[in-house]
């Protein structure tokens, strides 16, 4: 499988021309994917996952076709999907990145049975539905006292 040029365009744009310590992207053949693709695949391993799984894709990518990601939501017991129309290296570009992060944040919270803090807008409305039910009572305990002492 071979990148598209502007993805080995971007891809190389994050990286150091030169690696720390000199490293050399080599590997012996027999640990090649293509000898080894079926014994160390991730995907034969997710049906037996009990906790939940997430699974983040990029709809173009050309180096983890969606369909298998897709097929291994499927496969999870508890399997969730967030997913980008962009290729590869550009999911975590600075444009898909924060919301990207956002999505995972709230799924983790989620998964934990924990809430996720309030947007400053959610905040704001949340603060005044308070104030109102707060005067609404302040009301009623008036009215309330009135209707008492009548």
């Amino acid at each position: 499988m071979q990148l598209e040029e502007d993805d080995m365009t971007h891809y190389l744009a994050s990286r150091p021309e030169q690696p720390q310590g000199g490293w050399r992207n080599m590997a012996c053949a027999r640990l090649s994917a293509e000898l080894t693709l079926e014994k160390y695949s991730p995907i034969t391993a997710i049906p037996r996952i009990e906790a939940p799984v997430l699974l983040v894709a990029s709809t173009q990518d050309q180096l983890c076709p969606y369909d298998q990601v897709q097929r291994a939501v499927q496969l999870a017991k508890k399997g969730t999907l967030i997913s980008r129309e962009v290729a590869h290296f550009y999911l975590t570009s600075p444009e898909q990145l924060p919301s990207l992060m956002r999505e995972q944040v709230a799924w983790l919270l989620d998964v934990l049975g924990l809430q996720r803090a309030a947007t400053p807008e959610e905040a704001h409305e949340q603060a005044e539905r308070r104030a109102g039910a707060a005067v609404e009572a302040a009301e009623g305990e008036a009215g309330a006292g009135e209707a008492s002492t009548d």
